[in-house]
């Protein structure tokens, strides 16, 4: 059995967080500007007013019951399956960054020979458990050549696109071809639905959530609020918004398709004071890496967290100890999809070749720390000690 996870919160305050985030549902909303996602809520019973949803405590947990606990994303390789919610933290690289920093310091736009190399990279760094999506951000490029890179470099699963309605077809197209009616039968990729802080979801996202939920595959849905601007100053505040968003895209998930895994995810941090910019490692990060995967577990769901994380804009000490920090803060409270997990810098910005290869790296470190150790006669070594005895080696 693994080592007990970190937990900062007793069982009474994590109810707390849960009351207040029914509350909110209650009586305050969450936003769907989608007219299907509206039509969907209401068919169910959801109070729907404007583009605004109302879900009950009782509408919500009977979603939260029909999510599962565990779920395993099918690669084209069965060796390479992964199995997320079994208490093993799962690794993917870095998601989102619009720059490349090259080994000389230069930062730049990517361009797809850059992406190229990366899905080549994501399968050959041993601790990395799927090929990303978006892990840069090519210029004048489409979904459809990422999603291509990732299956002629990998046999890893890989993320699908939530390009809306369109990137998340073109994900399902291409999977189709890749697996035949495996699609049907289970989920062969993960796309991440981010909410729109505080208490809304874009249409983009809406239309991507409704195609994987109705395909059956995996959804992670997270919140990215910034406390003091998008979300609350207090961080048990910005838990419980943050926790209302996330069930909010989980019951639709659920009205839709019933069953659909989805991934409890938490990605908020808070905003510098001085810039208003994002700051995504601080010492805010722990307690709210390991609430969010407490909050997750009191629901029976997987959890995602960040990875290797960082404000710093190479890869230097503060990236080092950042990624280390943050990765060591979502292992140790029991995360079970490290996000981020590798090469990001500049607070999600940008992404490194070099920090790629080091932050992996880690990832196995981190990974080894929570291994058991065994405890036989053989491992014990008695007869090693008692041969070489006193002063021997």
């Amino acid at each position: 059995m693994l080592p007990n996870w970190t937990e900062f919160l007793s069982p009474y305050d994590i109810e707390k967080i849960h009351h207040t985030s029914m509350r909110l549902l209650t009586h305050i909303g969450v936003q769907f500007p989608e007219d299907e996602a509206l039509a969907i809520f209401k068919k169910h019973g959801a109070k729907v007013d404007g583009c605004t949803v109302y879900l009950s405590e009782d509408q919500v947990m009977k979603a939260v019951q029909t999510t599962p606990a565990q779920l395993t994303i099918h690669a084209r390789n069965p060796a390479r399956n992964v199995h997320i919610g079994n208490g093993n933290t799962v690794f993917a690289p870095a998601y989102g960054a619009p720059l490349l920093i090259d080994s000389n310091g230069e930062t730049r736009t990517p361009t797809m020979d850059d992406y190229h190399n990366l899905a080549r990279l994501a399968h050959a760094l041993p601790n990395q458990d799927l090929s990303g999506h978006l892990m840069v951000e090519p210029e004048d490029t489409s979904c459809i050549n990422m999603l291509y890179a990732n299956i002629i470099h990998s046999d890893k699963p890989f993320m699908g696109s939530v390009l809306g309605r369109f990137g998340a077809q073109r994900t399902l197209e291409m999977t189709s071809i890749l697996f035949g009616k495996e699609v049907s039968k289970h989920p062969v990729t993960i796309g991440l639905i981010n909410s729109l802080s505080p208490l809304a979801y874009s249409a983009e996202m809406i239309e991507a959530l409704m195609e994987y939920a109705r395909a059956g595959q995996a959804l992670i849905i997270a919140t990215i609020a910034m406390a003091g601007a998008t979300g609350p100053i207090t961080l048990a505040g910005r838990l419980a918004q943050q926790n209302a968003e996330i069930l909010a895209g989980l019951a639709l998930t659920q009205f839709i398709n019933p069953g659909t895994p989805v991934v409890y995810g938490s990605g908020s941090s808070i905003m510098d004071m001085q810039t208003g910019a994002l700051s995504v490692c601080n010492p805010e990060v722990a307690p709210g890496v390991a609430v969010a995967a407490q909050l997750a577990r009191h629901y029976m769901l997987p959890s995602r967290g960040g990875g290797s994380i960082t404000d710093a804009h190479t890869p230097d000490a503060q990236a080092g100890f950042e990624s280390m920090f943050s990765l060591l803060a979502a292992i140790n409270s029991g995360i079970d999809f490290a996000l981020h997990a590798a090469g990001i810098l500049s607070s999600y910005l940008a992404f490194s070749y070099e920090k790629f290869v080091l932050d992996d790296e880690m990832c196995g470190m981190a990974r080894n720390s929570r291994r058991k150790i065994a405890v036989t006669p053989e491992t014990l070594a008695y007869d090693v000690m008692a041969n070489v005895g006193p002063g021997g080696n």
